[in-house]
């Protein structure tokens, strides 16, 4: 069975930490996170040890992909080697479909090149868009051609992430200026261990511990100044990430029970809701020609009273009655707005 574009992005990954005379014998670990580093950047996903596993049988022993790359472990220097010193994988032809996933790929990537997180991976998107020929000029145009990307949303917060996310990594603690929306608040100065970056919409936050009240707290890096990583470092914490979002839609962490949210939508735009749904638990329990009614199992907050208020008027907030009484009064005040003459 053909590899998936992800699992020959790895193999790439892979062999370009093979193929590296400045730092050979590069353990799974090492693997692993080039491989994360590649695809997700800062996206809170993660690739496994086993995927790792996995990836190196395969580029050994797969028929299919036809590599029978010579990985061997070395235990001296307890990582892993190319017995062959000329090997690489980039020497083996590839199949169309196995091309054309690389193409999808790095021109996904390309599009992304200026955004800070993946500046640092710029060297690898090259050289993998060197090797599937999408240097030359007209094949870009004509793939372009067939292909049309959401502009990347970009505001001035971005460029704190490489720095942000350094100082995750080596768990050192981060102080910076911090001004809100609200213009009767002032601006007021943080130090935080940093814990996650965080992507809603298209703003980036950072997730970390207030060292001043000992809470995590969530950041707007658009409203971060004068950041600073500072050389002292922290004990990481027994911090998930999926776990501490599991019932969350958005970025507005809550420590709240999640609740049973009941709305019932137009059934012009059920499916539509389905494909690409709020959160995990979303699902349609009911289904009847004045609309369907599906539910979700999460903690209310402001992110989802806002997607509420976007769907108006094709849905209507069955429970929680207090959700549904919130609704109501924001339209109230809305309509209460716009009624009024300038």
């Amino acid at each position: 069975m053909p590899a998936n574009k992800y699992a020959l992005i790895r193999y790439r990954v892979i062999d370009e930490c093979l193929t590296n005379r400045f730092r050979p014998y590069p353990t799974k670990e090492d693997l692993r996170r080039a491989c994360e580093d590649a695809l997700y950047g800062s996206q809170n996903e993660h690739i496994s040890i086993s995927t790792i596993e996995k990836d190196i049988y395969a580029m050994r022993y797969d028929t299919v992909l036809g590599y029978e790359a010579p990985i061997e472990f070395h235990k001296g220097e307890k990582g892993y080697f190319y017995t062959d010193e000329e090997y690489t994988i980039k020497k083996v032809p590839m199949g169309e479909e196995e091309m054309e996933a690389l193409r999808f790929a790095s021109m996904t990537l390309y599009q992304f090149r200026e955004m800070p997180v993946f500046q640092t991976f710029e060297q690898l998107i090259g050289k993998l868009r060197e090797h599937v020929s999408l240097a030359d000029d007209e094949f870009d145009k004509s793939y372009m051609d067939h292909m049309l990307f959401d502009d990347a949303h970009r505001n001035q917060g971005d460029r704190h992430i490489p720095d942000i996310l350094r100082a995750i990594r080596e768990h050192r603690r981060i102080g910076f200026s911090y001004s809100f929306h609200d213009p009767d608040k002032e601006e007021k100065d943080y130090l935080i261990e940093p814990l996650l970056l965080k992507q809603f919409r298209t703003s980036w936050y950072v997730i970390g511990t207030d060292t001043a009240v000992d809470r995590i707290k969530t950041y707007g890096l658009d409203r971060i100044d004068g950041l600073a990583v500072l050389e002292e470092h922290f004990q990481a914490p027994d911090f998930d990430a999926k776990d501490y979002f599991q019932h969350t839609y958005g970025i507005s962490h809550r420590t709240a029970h999640p609740q049973e949210v009941l709305i019932k939508v137009d059934r012009s735009i059920s499916g539509y809701l389905l494909s690409s749904p709020w959160h995990p638990s979303m699902e349609r329990i009911s289904e009847s020609p004045t609309g369907d009614i599906l539910r979700m199992e999460l903690v209310i907050n402001v992110d989802l009273e806002n997607e509420l208020m976007n769907w108006l008027p094709s849905i209507q907030v069955l429970e929680p009655v207090d959700l549904k009484d919130r609704i109501i009064k924001r339209c109230e005040t809305a309509i209460y707005r716009n009624s009024e003459t300038a």
